[in-house]
């Protein structure tokens, strides 16, 4: 008769264990394709990140920023040519010392959850 009551805790334990689990949800605009081209954004500080993205087939200019953005490995965000796939959320500037401070407005910035992943060299 225990045992029976043993198992039945261990199920009700599990079964609500499960179900207060909850899935890792992206926050922003999904992408992903290769690095087109980057450089430092030398007034605003992080960097700006030309992407092409294979979903909608056209070039995503992106500003990844230290402190609010999150790279995963394998850390090649600066690299042309390498693969990434992340998500963005929308706003962001990129300034330039080259440019007076002056700038110009990207379609967003690297997310910090889930950030972005590139692949190696």
């Amino acid at each position: 008769m225990n045992s029976k009551l043993y198992i039945i805790g261990i199920l009700v334990f599990a079964l609500s264990f499960l179900s207060s689990v909850q899935p890792t949800q992206a926050v922003g605009v999904p992408y992903g394709g290769p690095i087109l081209m980057s450089y430092e954004c030398t007034c605003s500080g992080g960097w700006f990140v030309l992407t092409y993205d294979y979903l909608t087939k056209m070039p995503v200019p992106l500003v990844f920023q230290f402190g609010a953005s999150m790279l995963h490995a394998n850390y090649n965000i600066f690299v042309p040519t390498v693969q990434t796939t992340g998500a963005y959320v929308t706003g962001g500037v990129c300034l330039l010392a080259s440019l007076d401070c002056g700038g110009f407005a990207t379609q967003g910035t690297i997310s910090p959850a889930p950030g972005v992943g590139t692949g190696g060299i």
